[in-house]
């Protein structure tokens, strides 16, 4: 499942000091104001005055449609504390409406506010207990609480009202993946993606999902689907490799561990599939030859190297040292 921009970050923390009262109180405020005005002259007093009545006129004014139209240009642009604000204004004056509900609850979401979005959509399912959107995002924030008993239920409930959230299916495979019930995240992940063919980070989940799973050939191709998706290569080329290392074919996964990050890594990361399968001598080779291409990667390629050593000293059958070329990938 959505990382912030720099400018979001920045919003989402001043929004939770919002949230969490870190900001003065409103009486604070006013007497800041008040003491303010004793200090002006009265020209200057009667300017912020006008302006004052001219904010409150401006909001009299407004309908809850401009004002959610507002609050969703300023979401786009990042400003989450000013768009919550004009959503808190549109609710003031269209308190039930289960959209503007729903999109109060999606920011919270996004700022990780789960108890206060978890309180939104109830007010929302209060009013209209079959919501299946409402119980989609429910089930999110109880997900992002790593509470997985209430959110499975909550994903469930919400397919059983409308089948096409595939959203609900795809967090549902990661919950059961994460119980390592391949099966049943197998089933989910599927489901998700013929609701939604285009969308690569199903096909990349469902390749996880088979990976670990032990059916590598359904993996290659989920994660192949993925990669012709364009859904972050790096990532899936990573997966890839992974998988073809454990089925024999180190050349393929070499070259795919290569597209993920360059030589460097795909060295270190091939190495980790070696140690991973008690090849040491092929894991000191290529933790070695990754220290070498990159002086900078020595801590980790270093560490990788260490523990490969340390295994193979240990090991009963220590396998002969191969050259590169004999390991059975070029380069």
């Amino acid at each position: 499942m959505m990382m912030l921009t720099n400018r979001r970050h920045i919003a989402a923390i001043f929004f939770m000091a919002i949230l969490m009262g870190f900001v003065p109180s409103c009486a604070f405020f006013g007497s800041a104001r008040q003491e303010g005005r004793r200090a002006l002259p009265r020209q200057q007093v009667e300017v912020v005055e006008a302006d004052g009545q001219a904010q409150k006129a401006e909001d009299r004014i407004q309908t809850a449609a401009e004002l959610e139209y507002e609050g969703d240009l300023l979401f786009k642009a990042g400003n989450l504390p000013m768009a919550m604000v004009k959503y808190d204004r549109a609710l003031g004056k269209a308190p039930d409406s289960a959209k503007l509900l729903h999109k109060k609850g999606t920011l919270l979401l996004l700022v990780g506010a789960n108890d206060a979005a978890i309180k939104v959509f109830q007010k929302i399912l209060l009013n209209e207990p079959a919501n299946a959107r409402a119980l989609q995002g429910m089930g999110r924030a109880y997900f992002q609480m790593e509470q997985f008993d209430p959110a499975e239920k909550a994903f469930t409930k919400a397919l059983q009202l409308d089948p096409t959230l595939w959203k609900s299916n795809n967090f549902l495979g990661i919950i059961y993946s994460y119980r390592k019930d391949y099966i049943r995240a197998i089933w989910e992940y599927r489901a998700a993606a013929e609701k939604y063919p285009g969308e690569g980070m199903l096909y990349n989940n469902l390749g996880v999902a088979y990976a670990m799973a032990d059916r590598h050939e359904e993996a290659i191709d989920a994660y192949r689907e993925a990669l012709a998706r364009n859904y972050s290569r790096e990532r899936v080329y990573n997966n890839l490799g992974l998988v073809l290392g454990k089925t024999g074919d180190y050349h393929s996964a070499f070259q795919a561990f290569t597209k993920a990050g360059g030589e460097r890594l795909a060295y270190n990361n091939l190495g980790c599939v070696y140690l991973d399968q008690g090849k040491y001598a092929q894991a000191i080779r290529c933790f070695n030859k990754a220290i070498e291409l990159s002086p900078r990667f020595y801590e980790s390629a270093n560490d990788n190297l260490v523990k490969a050593m340390t295994a193979w000293r240990r090991s009963v059958d220590v396998e002969p040292f191969q050259s590169i070329d004999e390991a059975g990938f070029g380069y």
